[in-house]
This record gives structure tokens, C-alpha cells and sequence, in this order.
């Protein structure tokens, strides 16, 4: 409130913050950080809806802040270490960045319009400082709604400055081709100018620039991201030409003979990374490629363990042994032959041992033994029952959500791999942590919604096997279903938050039930009366969710197949109202596919109940 009574005069008090900017670094820092703390707190109110733009502080203060910007980011440090590139410094410039970076998000088409006569003027400058800002200060209105046309044609411009002789410069260029292709991938998406970009880094990725591999990675990142989420399913894409290049260029990068793991640092980290990513997006016509690299990445997977236990504390190779997890799991869940082969070896050299000090690549070596039992089946038992201790103790570390989430997605993927003969000796200890994990007060509402879904997950590819736990499973679900209720009336109206859990505990709870009647036919212990109540429950209030919707009538459908003589006298009256069928032509008039699909299968079934209750 005191501020905003000097709101007319901002662009006075820029001018004297300018004038008085010394030749003291740290007093031109401190002034440009003042203003950073501005624009991000507006940016803050802003994306909260508490403010809009052009009533604020900076909105007051352009042209000049901008130009003070513009000013300070060619006051760049020409003895900056090539390494430190990859920082975020706090120099003058890097500062000058970040706030005109900032201003640019909060700003838009008036920024644009300031900074693009810069860019033009500055960019092929026989002045390396220049060349620099104004490749940064392009990099920054990237952020803003800037045309397609207009990045498209400035893009090859940022390309070739990656050959630029000053190192800076290449950098910068590197640094904001990435980002082209991660905010504006149509401006790579023609063959010609995708294959000018790999041309222009694949060369840098071995070169003798540690920055310009940095950055050749990036880009490759970047641009496999944004590649078309179903690429794995099309027969070719604009990686594919260049595929077995750029792999076997990335794993010459990621290799070290350890002898210096700080020589071979982060480079080798962003190569995995990349890598990673490009196998990922791997087209069909690159699966035989893909294949071809296996022997390779198994035996630097091994390599990179190896020196991990000789230098158990290097970061990069922590964070190259999670990469080549990841790596190894996208190829083991691709299917590609000759892979399943390889999972004793992989396990091998795994040696059982994982890196409990390291959470995230404690999670992408949990996650890699779901992957390796994806490839190879029924025959991974022996693994699995190796390695279910670890697994399980992860999945109870219920402070790390994300590390109890992947654990407990590995069961499943084990009770699916596995078989009902091949899960049977883990049966009962898995069974246990999960029914006691479920009344733990520990776990939160997202967790609990996982282990609702694993065991489901149990009770439809386990089968009479998982029938004696179906019992105890079904009356911790029926509480939560009751405490959801109560949960309702004691919320917000306006707590959407506490509203989406209940539908997704809901949805859950009818998949459960649903697998519970699919994988339990033969049982005849199953109480499909609670199942009917929630499901008549679900369907008529959680209409406008659609999955959960979905999941309600699916689960009607079930209950109808499945209900024998005596069960259909208790469920008849209640799936032939008049309100479920009401419910049914709802769901057939839903733009919803899966909605209508479930209500077809749902009208089936319950047909066929009443034609056998008036038979």
C-alpha cells in the first residue's frame, strides 16, 4: 500500500537507479536484484489473479527497465570458465538475464516490441558481448507469445552461432536453440530444417568442448520431448535417419574408462539424459537399431556400477547409474527382441544392491525391476523373490511418496509378469504389507488410493489364489468408502482439491470391485450386495467425473453378469430402477467414449439380469 503511492513516479526512480549504478559489480547487482524481487512478486500476483499486469510496478517502468536489461547483459565476465556456463551465475549480465527473462513472462507483446529492434542491430555484431545479449534477450521473449513465424526465422540465425568462434557466444546459442525446440517445435518440424539442426550439434556432442556437448544434448532433450507422444507406433519420424548416429555418438560421450570421473562430468550426465529420450521417442524403424545397442548400453550400465562403487559419493556417476536405469527400462517396456536375454546379466551386475542414500535413483533402479520383469515373464520369479523385501520396505517409506508410489506400481507390474505360479511364494508377505499398509494413519489419501489400485491389480491376475485376502480387502475398502462420506459433509463446497480425492478414491474403488468380480468368478464368498451400494452410489452423484462415471457403470455391468440366482434378488431392484436407468441414458448421450462404452456394457448385462428374473 505504501508502495503503490509512488507508482507514478517508478520511471523517474529507474533512471536514478541507472545513473547511479557504479562501476562496482556488486552495486549493480544488488540494484538489478531489487528489481528482480519486484517483477517475480507481480508475477506471483499475477498467475494468482490477485493483480493484472498494467497496474504494476514494472508496467510503470518500461522502456527503461528493459534497456537497463538489455545495458547490463552485455557487461558479460570474459574469463567466466567454460563449466560455469552451465551455472546460474550471479554476475552483472546473468542477472540483467533472468530480470528482463522474468519481466518478458509478466509483460509480453510490449516487451517484444522493446527488445526485438536489439536483437536485430546486435546479433551478427562483429562484437562478441553484443552477439551474446541479444542471442540472451531472444532466449528471453521466447517465454512471451511470440509468432512461429517470427522464431522460425530467426532460429537458423541462433543455429549457426552455435560455431561461433567465441565460446560464450556458442554457448548462449546452444542454450536457446533447446529451448526453441522445447516452446516452439513446429519451427524444426519440416525434414530440411530438422536435419540442418542435427547436422549443425551432432559434431559437438564428441567435440572438444565440454559446453557445446552440454548443449548438443540439451538440444537433443528438448527436441525428443516435444516429439509426437505415439512416435514409438509410427513407422518412421525425423529421428530416424539420424538415430544410430546420434546413439552411438551419445554413448561414445557417456563412456569413461573411470580413471577421472571429474574430467568426465556433467557432459556425460546430459548425453544419458539425452539418450535416454531418444530411445524413448525411437520410431518402429529404429527398433532393430534400438536392438543393436543393447550389448553396448548393458555393459556401460555395468561399468558406470563398477566405478560407482569405487567412488560410491561421485554425483555424476549417482545420477548416470539412475539414467541408464531409466534407459534400461524404456527398452526392456519397448518389447525390443534380444533384450530379455539380457535381464540375468542386468541384474548381475545390479548385484541386488541399491543406492539407499540417493532417493531418485533408488526410485529408477526400484522402477528397472518392474521393467526387467515386463521382458522377461514368469521367468524373473527368482528375482523378484530376491529383491520383493526391498521393494516392499520402499513401498512403506510413506514420507517419500514418489519412491512408495514406484515401489508399489513394481508389485503390480510383478503380479502382471509374474503369473499367479510365479507370485504365489510372495503372496502372503506382499498381501500383509498391503492390508496393514492400508489402515496405516501414515499413509496419505494418494497413497492409500495406490495400494487400493495394486490390490486390485492382485486380485485380477492372481485369481483364486488372492481369494482369502478378498474378504478383508473389501471391508477396509466399504471404510473408506464410509469415511469418504463423511468426508464430504464436513468440506468446503469450494474444496475442489478435497472433492477430486473423493472421486479418485471412488473410481478406485469401483475398479477394485471390478477386478475383484473378473479375476474371483469362481468364488462364490463374495458379497456383491456393499459392491451394488457403492456402485449405485457412485453413479448416481459422480456424473460429472467421467472416469469415475465410467468406473461406476463397468462395475454395474460385472455385478450384473456375475450375480447368481440369490445375489440377483438382492441387486435386481436395485440395477432395474428407475434411477440407474436413468444413469444408462445419460451415459449413452456422453461425449465421453469410455462413458459410453461402459454404459453399452452395462445396458448388456443388466438386460440379461432381467430377462433371467423374468424367466
Amino acid at each position: 500500500p505504501i508502495l503503490s503511492r509512488f507508482k507514478t513516479k517508478i520511471p523517474s526512480i529507474i533512471v536514478a537507479v541507472i545513473q547511479s549504478i557504479s562501476e562496482e559489480e556488486c552495486i549493480k547487482v544488488e540494484a538489478l536484484l531489487f528489481w528482480l524481487a519486484v517483477a517475480e512478486k507481480e508475477r506471483e500476483l499475477i498467475e494468482e489473479g490477485k493483480a493484472v499486469h498494467g497496474n504494476l510496478f514494472i508496467a510503470q517502468g518500461l522502456p527503461g527497465l528493459v534497456n537497463m536489461c538489455l545495458d547490463c547483459m552485455q557487461l558479460q565476465d570474459p574469463d567466466q570458465l567454460e563449466e560455469d556456463c552451465t551455472e546460474e551465475a550471479n554476475t552483472v549480465a546473468a542477472v540483467g538475464s533472468k530480470l528482463l527473462l522474468t519481466i518478458a513472462e509478466i509483460g509480453n507483446e510490449p516487451v517484444i516490441g522493446l527488445v526485438l529492434p536489439f536483437i536485430s542491430k546486435n546479433i551478427n555484431s562483429p562484437e562478441w558481448r553484443k552477439r551474446e545479449a541479444a542471442i540472451s534477450a531472444f532466449g528471453c521473449i521466447l517465454s512471451c507469445d511470440v509468432s512461429n513465424d517470427l522464431v522460425a526465422g530467426i532460429a537458423p540465425v541462433i543455429l549457426n552461432k552455435m560455431l561461433d568462434e567465441d565460446r560464450l557466444v556458442a554457448s548462449s546459442a546452444g542454450w536457446v536453440t533447446s529451448d526453441i525446440c522445447e516452446k516452439y517445435p513446429a519451427v524444426y518440424a519440416t525434414s530440411k530444417a530438422f536435419d540442418s539442426l542435427i547436422s549443425t550439434i551432432g559434431p559437438m556432442i564428441n567435440g572438444s568442448s565440454a559446453i557445446m556437448s552440454i548443449r548438443a544434448s540439451m538440444v537433443i532433450l528438448a527436441a525428443s520431448l516435444k516429439t509426437d507422444e505415439d512416435s514409438d507406433d509410427m513407422p518412421t519420424d525425423k529421428f530416424s535417419k539420424h538415430f544410430q548416429t546420434l546413439c552411438n555418438e551419445l554413448l561414445g560421450r557417456i563412456h569413461s574408462d573411470g580413471s577421472d570421473v571429474s574430467v568426465y562430468g556433467k557432459e556425460r550426465v546430459h548425453a544419458g539424459e539425452a539418450l535416454s529420450a531418444l530411445i524413448g521417442v525411437a520410431a518402429l524403424d529404429c527398433i532393430g537399431m534400438v536392438e543393436s545397442l543393447i550389448p553396448t548400453i548393458v555393459l556401460e550400465f555395468k561399468s558406470i556400477i563398477d566405478q560407482q562403487k569405487q567412488a560410491p559419493e561421485e554425483p555424476v556417476l549417482l545420477q548416470l547409474l539412475g539414467i541408464m536405469c531409466a534407459t534400461l527400462s524404456t527398452i526392456a517396456r519397448k518389447g525390443v527382441n534380444g533384450f530379455a536375454p539380457r535381464v540375468n546379466f542386468i541384474m548381475y551386475a545390479l548385484n541386488v544392491e541399491f543406492c539407499t542414500n540417493e532417493p531418485s535413483v533408488l526410485e529408477e533402479q526400484i522402477s528397472l525391476l518392474g521393467s526387467l520383469s515386463h521382458a522377461a515373464g514368469p521367468a524373473f520369479s527368482h528375482h523378484a523373490q530376491q529383491t520383493i523385501g526391498t521393494v516392499l520396505n520402499c513401498a512403506l517409506t510413506f514420507k517419500n511418496t514418489d519412491l512408495s508410489r514406484v515401489a508399489v506400481g513394481v508389485i503390480t507390474d510383478f503380479a502382471n509378469s509374474l503369473g499367479p505360479e510365479g507370485f504365489a511364494p510372495m503372496l502372503h508377505e506382499v498381501a500383509s504389507f498391503i492390508l496393514s499398509s492400508l489402515v496405516d494413519v501414515n499413509a496419505n489419501p494418494a497413497q492409500r488410493i495406490g495400494l487400493f489400485e495394486c490390490a486390485g491389480d492382485l486380485a485380477l491376475n492372481l485369481g483364486m489364489h488372492f481369494s482369502s485376502h478378498v474378504p478383508v480387502i473389501v471391508a477396509i475398502a466399504q471404510a473408506a468408502f464410509a469415511e469418504s462420506l463423511e468426508t464430504l459433509k464436513s468440506v468446503n463446497h469450494d474444496d475442489d482439491d478435497a472433492e477430486q480425492q473423493v472421486l479418485s478414491l471412488w473410481r478406485v474403488l469401483c475398479q477394485l470391485y471390478t477386478s475383484i468380480l473378473q479375476g474371483q468368478r469362481d468364488s462364490t464368498g463374495i458379497d456383491v450386495s456393499k459392491m451394488v451400494a457403492l456402485a449405485n452410489h457412485v453413479c448416481l452423484t459422480a456424473q460429472e467425473g467421467p472416469e469415475t462415471f465410467a468406473a461406476s457403470l463397468a462395475l454395474i455391468g460385472d455385478i450384473a453378469d456375475v450375480c447368481n440366482d440369490d445375489a440377483a434378488n438382492i441387486v435386481g431392484p436395485v440395477l432395474l430402477s428407475d434411477s440407474i436407468s436413468a444413469c444408462l441414458s445419460k451415459a449413452a448421450k456422453s461425449d465421453d467414449e469410455e462413458v459410453r462404452r461402459n454404459g453399452e456394457h452395462a445396458s448388456m448385462h443388466i438386460n440379461a439380469l432381467a430377462q433371467k428374473r423374468r424367466g
